[in-house]
């Protein structure tokens, strides 16, 4: 059986053909703070997803980054994943899910 971590590496690798993002920005915040993170992001502008692991013991910081920031952000309690296109806002933003 496949891990929920692997489905969803999947699930942003197919994300990042289907929005045209390169491969090297498909990051994996392991054991990488939020907000150290957050940080990082405001310096680059540039699209990626992130997957975030352990969201569940930052949720403080996470609803704070969330609702001030236009990315897409995808809630799954202990994981989270960010989608950034500077060119698309999230209000016109589509996933298809199967």
């Amino acid at each position: 059986a496949i891990s929920i971590v692997e489905r969803l590496h999947l699930f942003t690798k197919q994300a990042s053909i289907d929005f045209q993002i390169d491969t090297p920005k498909v990051m994996h915040t392991q054991n990488k703070a939020l907000a150290q993170w957050t940080k990082e992001l405001n310096i680059k502008d540039e699209p990626h997803i992130t997957l975030i692991d352990n969201l569940h013991l930052q949720r403080d910081a996470w609803d704070a980054f969330r609702n001030s920031s236009g990315y897409v952000v995808l809630d799954f309690y202990f994981y989270g994943i960010i989608i950034h296109r500077p060119q698309q806002t999230a209000e016109t933003f589509f996933l298809k899910v199967f």
